[in-house]
């Protein structure tokens, strides 16, 4: 089966190319070269994630066909899929298995296999390659042929940016390779929405343009926030950390060096005990601010129940080592099966106790660097000022020393 399968791509590969010329009308999209470089990008990855040719084989039948049916200007592409399975005799258990991933490449479901990762990129390719504009504006070309409307260079542009957005690369291998690129197309895509008749800032400053995000970006948008929260939340307890361990070590060398001074004069009990006090301090709200929180925001209000945790472990619930398997299975497929205004939700409120750790947590930081520098600048004013008066009651007597000593 597996050398049947092997062999049935090298006859699509054929079919691609023998395809009658009225009905692909010129192969607007793809000639066979461009198809090749696709298919060379397919093994290539599969070849980095360890699959076998006789694994993706048909896999990669079903693409050819797709690209196939994508060149196809005319309304004929239901034409595509039967044709080859008469010309070549395809066999019901192949049959099966191609109707399973052209109907994943005909849909916008995610990807299930590591297969269909490398489906998806190889679909999207053009995306992150130098003549991503070209490869567009000739699926325009079909498009607008195929429903007979012209579009306007506007709504194909913003069209354009929707397909970017909505298509992402999978595979750690087309990131590395074509990432770069298509992270540029994107701009570049961006910079001709900006320069279209209109859509540029009118002379009172109101833009002409209100565009509304889409479900992915708002899911970019959620990610980024979180992923920022928890490294600034890690950030705040790194410097609490790094706080108190210097005043643990400056109350320890100031209180040795205090103690000494002290007994020769008084007075230098004031900055020793400007710095101990803010060094105890600022301990104190450093600790504050590192020390893990209890779920207490907007209590009463609706928000004692949460399925997903988003944030950082100061607000694990303490509580939640006593939930049980079964309850835990139970509210996670609740929640995945309702309304995705239910998950937005969840990681709306989710954002908004993350903030209210963070402003915890900054707030008692801040208090404490300004408690540190103070004491500190009180305690070592404090000390110069004392050595300077000392130094200007021995120096006169020093003098007067030396002066009467005939030696």
């Amino acid at each position: 089966m597996a050398n049947t399968q092997k062999d049935l791509l090298k006859k699509a590969t054929e079919f691609y190319a023998e395809y009658p010329q009225n009905q692909t009308d010129g192969e607007l999209i793809q000639d066979q070269n461009y198809l090749n470089q696709k298919l060379q990008f397919f093994k290539d990855v599969a070849k980095e994630a360890s699959i076998g040719k006789s694994d993706y084989a048909l896999a990669l039948v079903a693409f050819i066909l797709k690209e196939l049916q994508q060149s196809n200007s005319t309304d004929e592409t239901n034409d595509v899929v039967p044709s080859f399975i008469k010309k070549y005799e395809v066999s019901e258990e192949d049959q099966a298995g191609l109707k399973r991933f052209m109907d994943f490449l005909h849909s916008e479901r995610d990807e299930q296999s590591k297969i269909e990762e490398i489906l998806r990129d190889s679909q999207y390719l053009h995306l992150g390659m130098p003549d991503a504009f070209e490869r567009l504006e000739l699926q325009r070309l079909v498009e607008e042929r195929k429903i007979g409307v012209n579009y306007a260079d506007s709504e194909w542009l913003e069209k354009c940016k929707h397909y970017f957005v909505k298509h992402s690369f999978n595979c750690d291998y087309t990131i590395r390779k074509f990432g770069a690129i298509r992270s540029r197309n994107f701009i570049e895509l961006e910079k001709r929405i900006d320069k279209l008749p209109g859509n540029g800032k009118e002379k009172n400053g109101n833009s002409q343009r209100t565009e509304l995000l889409s479900d992915k970006e708002s899911e970019e948008m959620f990610k980024l926030a979180f992923r920022n929260s928890v490294n600034l939340i890690s950030v705040a307890d790194q410097k609490a950390g790094m706080l108190i361990q210097i005043n643990t070590l400056l109350a320890g060398f100031v209180f040795t060096f205090g103690a000494a001074k002290i007994e020769e004069n008084t007075y230098y009990l004031i900055p020793t005990t400007a710095i101990l006090v803010g060094s105890a301090l600022t301990v104190f709200f450093g600790i504050l601010a590192s020390r893990p929180m209890q779920r207490h925001f907007d209590a009463g209000k609706g928000y004692e129940r949460e399925e997903i945790f988003f944030g950082s472990y100061d607000r694990l619930d303490s509580n939640a080592r006593k939930v049980s398997w079964e309850k835990y299975s139970s509210d996670i497929n609740e929640l995945l099966k309702g309304a995705k205004k239910n998950v937005f939700d969840g990681l709306i409120k989710e954002s908004y106790e993350v903030s209210k750790v963070l402003s915890r947590k900054f707030g008692f930081l801040s208090l404490a660097y300004k408690i540190f520098f103070a004491g500190l600048f009180l305690g070592i004013v404090g000390f110069l000022i004392l050595m300077i008066y000392e130094y200007n009651l021995i120096e006169p007597h020093m003098q007067k020393l030396n002066t009467s000593n005939p030696f």
